[in-house]
């Protein structure tokens, strides 16, 4: 879709503004949700990479917090982002179709559910281990659960909006990502997508191997990418109304537990008193929002 009628926020590098926040935004581990069968570094096999060339995208449920539905009733500050500018953009009393690609074990749909009780959820993930803590949980049952992998998902229906949480760091290459969430998305729909978009026209990719537990010793993986603001705003431009960019502001600390695995997030503060997100990569790891109008 190439449609131009409505007012465009960006340019090719798009508009970047700072949104606040009071709760913790970071991830807690990896997301491990969806693969990507154009990219080889991107797999859920469970088979460890024999070294840094080798090295993908890796699902490790054991390590990961969606296994329990414990945290329902706190939702990160990245989710309640998400609600603030659904509330802004969407009409009230409209029926939505939403489609929540990589949605681990439904706690942002438990929590989208709570708000919009009206909307038609569905949620797609790679991982059973994930699905079946969703469809355990009596409040999810009107929500739709699919295991598929991303690329596999249905495009007959189109969505009036979607969203990809805490999962695009983990493609090195965005544009199939982007691609398929366009042909997933009704003309004039949203599309929400965080990740790590760098406004400096820097392109980051890395692999890591988290050796302080058992589980990811050894195990090269593929995560932390950062992409541009300036590729992605230049690769939907052409394609879409509107592009955005905002910084989710981290409003709390996160001491650093030794216990954890290393990979896991916790913060610091910069010389401003801005507080910083990072892990064991020692990379600096806030949170960007990228909203699409489509």
């Amino acid at each position: 879709m190439t449609a131009r009628s409505a007012p465009r926020t960006t340019s090719p590098r798009a508009r970047f503004v700072a949104v606040g926040g009071t709760e913790a935004s970071g991830r807690a581990g990896s997301l491990w949700r969806v693969s990507e069968p154009t990219t080889p570094a991107h797999d859920v096999e469970r088979e460890s990479p024999a070294g840094p060339a080798e090295a993908r995208y890796l699902t490790l449920p054991e390590l990961s917090p969606y296994l329990s539905a414990e945290r329902y009733e706190h939702p990160k500050e990245l989710f309640r982002h998400v609600v603030r500018r659904l509330h802004e953009l969407t009409e009230p009393g409209r029926a939505y179709r939403y489609a929540d690609i990589a949605c681990a074990n439904g706690e942002f749909l438990y929590y989208l559910q709570s708000e919009f009780p009206h909307w038609q959820l569905h949620g797609f993930d790679y991982e059973p281990a994930f699905l079946d803590v969703a469809r355990a949980q009596p409040s999810l049952e009107a929500v739709r659960f699919e295991l598929v992998d991303l690329f596999e998902i249905d495009e007959t229906h189109p969505y009036d909006i979607v969203s990809l949480l805490g999962v695009m760091s983990t493609f090195q290459d965005p544009e199939p990502v982007l691609a398929k969430l366009l042909a997933l998305c009704a003309s004039s729909g949203l599309i929400f997508i965080d990740g790590y978009f760098n406004e400096y026209d820097v392109e980051v990719r890395s692999v890591y191997s988290d050796n302080s537990t058992p589980e990811g010793r050894g195990k090269w993986r593929v995560d932390w990418t950062q992409h541009t603001q300036a590729k992605i705003g230049e690769y939907l431009e052409p394609l879409c109304q509107s592009v955005e960019f905002e910084e989710v502001v981290m409003g709390v600390e996160l001491p650093r537990d030794p216990a954890k695995p290393h990979i896991d997030a916790w913060t610091f503060r910069d010389a401003d008193g801005k507080i910083i997100i990072t892990n064991g990569t020692r990379f600096m790891l806030n949170d960007v929002m990228l909203t699409v109008r489509r």
